[in-house]
C-alpha cells in the first residue's frame, strides 16, 4: 500500500472505509513510520493507542491525513488538536455519511450534524469500528430505541421532555443524591441539558463515560484551579474527583466529606473510614501511602505542636469561620511545600491568631 500516490492511498483508504469492515485488527495496520514517529515521540497517549486490536486506517497516511502539522507552521491553528478541517467535513472526506449502509449502522439517525468522536475513536479501540472502549449500555446492545425515536424535521427526538428527565429514568441513584443534596453544583443546575456537559451519551474511553480526565473538565469552568503555585496538591493536580463530589453533597464546595475528615484520609494516622455523614470514604490507592502524615489526638488536637487545636469556632486566621485544616493550608497550590495560605509562613502564620500573646 505505500508504493500508491498520495491521491490513490486517499481514494484506497476512502473505499475501504465504506466497506462494513472499515477497519482491520492493528496487526495489519503499517502506519507510515517516518511520519508518525516524530509525532508520536511527543504523543505518547495516542501511541498506546495504535497498539489497540483496531486501528483507524487513515493512519496509514500518516497523522497528517488529519491534523495539521504545528512543527512546520501550523502552531498557529486555532482548531482543536489541529485538525485539518472541522470534524464531520475531515469525517466525509473518506465515510459516504448519506450512503445506505451508513443510515443503517446508525439506525436512520441524523448523522449531518454529528459528533463522530461522541462514539468513535479516531486513533484505536479495542472495539470493532472504532467504537470507544467504554460503551453506555442501551448503545452497547443497539437499544437506541430506549434513548431516541426517529428523526423528526431534522431534528433528534427524545422519548422524555429533556434530556436530564432521559437520564433520570436509569439513573434514579443520581438524581436523589442531587434533589436531597444541601450544596448542589451549579454545572447541573444550568439547563435541561446538564448530563452531556461532562458526559458523553454513547461511548467514551474515560470512565463513567466522561468527555475527558476529570481534572480537564473541571477546569473548563474552575479556570483558576488547581493554580499555578510551585507546589499543587496531589490530587488537586491528578482528579477533583478525589475531594469533590461531582453531583453534589452536604458539604461546602460540594466536598466529599468536612474538611478535617477528608484531609484527615489520606494525612491521618488513623484515617477514618466514613464520612460525617456516615458515608464511606475511601481514597484511590497510592494517595494516602504518599502523604505526609499527621498526629491528631481523639479530641482532634496535636498539630503543629502537641496540644493544638485543629477545630473549633472562631479561633483561626478567618475569625468568622471555624478553624479547619485549609485554615492554614491551601488545598489546591501554593508557594511553600506546606502549601500555607497567602505570604503567611512561620511566625507570620501563627502570629495571625497569636499576635497579642
Amino acid at each position: 500500500m505505500r508504493s500508491l500516490t498520495p491521491v490513490a492511498l486517499l481514494l484506497a483508504v476512502r473505499a475501504a472505509a465504506q466497506q462494513p469492515a472499515a477497519n482491520a485488527p492493528a496487526e495489519t495496520i503499517t502506519p507510515a513510520d517516518t511520519k508518525n514517529a516524530q509525532c508520536l515521540s511527543c504523543h505518547a497517549p495516542i501511541a498506546a493507542q495504535l497498539q489497540e486490536k483496531f486501528v483507524h486506517r487513515a493512519l496509514e497516511m500518516g497523522c497528517e491525513a488529519c491534523h495539521v502539522d504545528h512543527l512546520a507552521g501550523g502552531a498557529e491553528s486555532k482548531a482543536a488538536h489541529f485538525v485539518n478541517a472541522a470534524q464531520l467535513a475531515l469525517c466525509a472526506g473518506c465515510h459516504d455519511l448519506k450512503s445506505e449502509p451508513m443510515a443503517k449502522a446508525h439506525h436512520g439517525q441524523l448523522l449531518d450534524k454529528a459528533l463522530c468522536t461522541g462514539c468513535h475513536d479516531p486513533h484505536g479501540s479495542p472495539n470493532a469500528k472504532l467504537i470507544a472502549a467504554r460503551q453506555h449500555l442501551p448503545f452497547a446492545d443497539r437499544q437506541c430505541e430506549k434513548c431516541h425515536q426517529l428523526p423528526q424535521e431534522g431534528k433528534v427526538m427524545l422519548p422524555a421532555a429533556s434530556l436530564s428527565e432521559l437520564c433520570e429514568t436509569c439513573h434514579v441513584q443520581f438524581k436523589k443524591r442531587f434533589e436531597e443534596a444541601q450544596v448542589q453544583h451549579t454545572a447541573l443546575q444550568l439547563d435541561d441539558d446538564s448530563c452531556i456537559t461532562c458526559h458523553r451519551p454513547h461511548a467514551s474511553r474515560e470512565p463513567s463515560l466522561l468527555k475527558a480526565k476529570v481534572i480537564n473538565l473541571c477546569i473548563t469552568c474552575h479556570t483558576d484551579k488547581p493554580g499555578n503555585k510551585k507546589f499543587v496538591h496531589d490530587p488537586a493536580g491528578t482528579d477533583c474527583s478525589i475531594c469533590h463530589d461531582p453531583h453534589g453533597s452536604n458539604f461546602d464546595v460540594h466536598l466529599r466529606a468536612d474538611v478535617n475528615t477528608l484531609c484527615n484520609a489520606c494525612h491521618g494516622l488513623r484515617p477514618p473510614t466514613q464520612t460525617s455523614e456516615g458515608e464511606r470514604l475511601v481514597m484511590p490507592a497510592g494517595f494516602p501511602e504518599r502523604a505526609t502524615k499527621i498526629y491528631v489526638d481523639s479530641t482532634n488536637h496535636g498539630h503543629p505542636t502537641i496540644g493544638h487545636p485543629l477545630s473549633g469556632n472562631g479561633i483561626g486566621p478567618k475569625k468568622d469561620q471555624p478553624l479547619t485544616c485549609i485554615s492554614c493550608h491551601t488545598p489546591h497550590s501554593g508557594d511553600s511545600v506546606q502549601r500555607f495560605v497567602g505570604e503567611l509562613r512561620g511566625t507570620a502564620l501563627c502570629l495571625s491568631c497569636h499576635g497579642n500573646k
